[in-house]
């Protein structure tokens, strides 16, 4: 029998300061459930958000949203921004999880949006927390990881500490998703060490399975599946945990050549992704099955789980989409289907050029070559398809490309408080610093009867003077010379540009 809360919290308890929030906290869902859904009777308001939370991070979510409507319908206008907070990121992120991002959309960004400049510390937490869960699940990891430091912000105001937990741990899986493997992996060690220090066993149980994974997948080493083996015989809480460990194990021990083992796990996986109705969940079993009968009967023996997994993905799905693009080339190499190559090659270089994120999630692009395509794409006012990025508007560019590439001096510089105004989908503005969104175009031609840039006429009276000593550099002395000289003898610095 679990552990029976000693007494209903009273009408006026605090949001997350109850005995059942301190369980919630540990991890003890079974026995959050147990005292309130599953026994019935009244439940205090101050513990609605957290048996919300319980039911959905053991995949009852159909009962979780039952619950969360019944409360906002008997609260009616007097809903407390705390549990209505808690209710809506505990909801929409098992909705972002399971791949219903349409449902986590509207909690997260929708309604969630309009609480960011809550006076509520702890509430915005939740909110910018939200936010990044919606922009990591759809693939947009810079927004993820800017929403995760502002959530983290948010958390430390309010002495949030599971909050912090959770931010720390969100910006961790953002900057590995972002090739950033080793200071990803900080982050979740650091996430990992606040759990245990506050006594969650639960949540760092998560997160030992998130740095185990990562570290199986990209540092492959012969110690990796024992690490992940190791957590499978412990007690799993989180159904989304052990999913990610048995998939995991499965290509790991494909791998290795442990064939037999490998489709245990897989069918382990399976169950569970069935039972929880999660459409990730299924795409990410098909994935690894697709790894295990990759090496198991060879490529072209995949050809049929390619299009199961074609059926399920959706655009937003975009590690997944990348990962399953992968896997049909291989299988039409394989068979000699060279209009499939074609084709799927088309769409990974389409994905390629319209998504940032994915430039940063798999990092093999120069930095300086990235550089100069993104300005020349915000020169064509091309670079954010879905309209929310930073682009100048055409009118903007010909201003600027007429006045031979400077800037205007009467452009209104950005405003103060523009930072605490994020895209809440985490579009590529939010992946980039103010000095970079101000950039509109690339270096503009020379417009007839513009007047010249001043850089332009220096450049052109230095190459005037080098073709007339023959090639040579010149000889008058350079800016840094004279300023040298200028501060070894002790005179004033000139006002002027010399």
């Amino acid at each position: 029998m679990p552990k029976r809360a000693r007494r209903l919290a009273p009408p006026n308890a605090v949001v997350g300061e109850t005995e059942l929030a301190r369980w919630f906290f540990a991890g003890r869902y079974a026995d959050v459930i147990a005292t309130t859904y599953d026994r019935g009777g009244e439940i205090s308001p101050a513990d609605v958000g957290f048996m919300v939370g319980a039911l959905t991070f053991v995949d009852r979510v159909d009962d979780a949203r039952g619950a969360f409507e019944v409360w906002r319908a008997r609260a009616g206008a007097a809903l407390a921004p705390r549990t209505l907070a808690a209710c809506r990121f505990f909801l929409g992120l098992a909705w972002a999880r399971a791949g219903y991002f349409d449902r986590s959309f509207a909690l997260l960004v929708a309604e969630g949006f309009r609480a960011r400049h809550d006076p509520d510390p702890w509430v915005r937490a939740l909110v910018f927390q939200g936010l990044a869960c919606q922009c990591y699940f759809t693939g947009r990891y810079p927004g993820a990881a800017a929403n995760a430091l502002r959530a983290m912000q948010a958390a430390h105001e309010a002495g949030f500490v599971y909050a912090v937990m959770l931010a720390t741990d969100m910006r961790g899986h953002s900057l590995v998703q972002m090739g950033q493997l080793q200071r990803g992996i900080a982050l979740l060690e650091q996430a990992n060490k606040q759990a245990r220090r506050l006594g969650l066993t639960n949540n760092a149980y998560a997160v030992d399975t998130s740095i185990a994974t990562y570290v199986t997948r990209f540092v492959p080493h012969a110690e990796a599946l024992d690490r992940v083996e190791a957590l499978l015989r412990r007690r799993s809480h989180d159904s989304y945990s052990r999913r990610a460990l048995l998939t995991e194990a499965a290509v790991q021990r494909a791998l290795r050549g442990r064939c037999a083992e490998a489709v245990e796990a897989l069918e382990a996986a399976d169950r569970d992704a069935l039972r929880g109705d999660t459409r990730r969940g299924k795409v990410t079993s098909l994935l690894a099955r697709l790894w295990v009968t990759r090496w198991q009967l060879g490529p072209a023996s995949c050809r049929a789980l390619i299009d199961q997994a074609r059926e399920l993905i959706e655009p937003r799905d975009v590690a997944f989409r990348a990962e399953l693009l992968g896997f049909e080339i291989l299988v039409a190499r394989a068979v000699g289907d060279g209009e499939r190559v074609e084709r799927s090659l088309g769409e990974l270089r389409a994905m390629w050029r319209n998504d940032p994120a994915l430039h940063r999630q798999v990092g093999a692009r120069p930095v300086r070559q990235r550089a100069s395509r993104d300005r020349v794409r915000r020169g064509r006012g091309d670079a954010d398809p879905a309209g929310r990025g930073a682009a100048r508007s055409r009118r903007a560019v010909a201003d600027r490309v007429a006045r031979g590439g400077r800037r205007d001096p009467r452009a209104a510089r950005p405003r103060a408080g523009a930072a605490d105004d994020p895209d809440p989908v985490g579009g590529p503005a939010a992946a980039r610093g103010p000095r970079q969104r101000d950039r509109a175009a690339p270096p503009a031609a020379v417009v007839p009867g513009a007047a010249p840039h001043p850089g332009q006429r220096r450049r052109e009276q230095g190459a005037d003077r080098r073709r007339a000593v023959g090639g040579c550099a010149p000889t008058t002395p350079s800016c840094t010379t004279r300023r040298f000289a200028r501060r070894s003898t002790g005179c004033a610095r000139s006002s002027s540009r010399t």
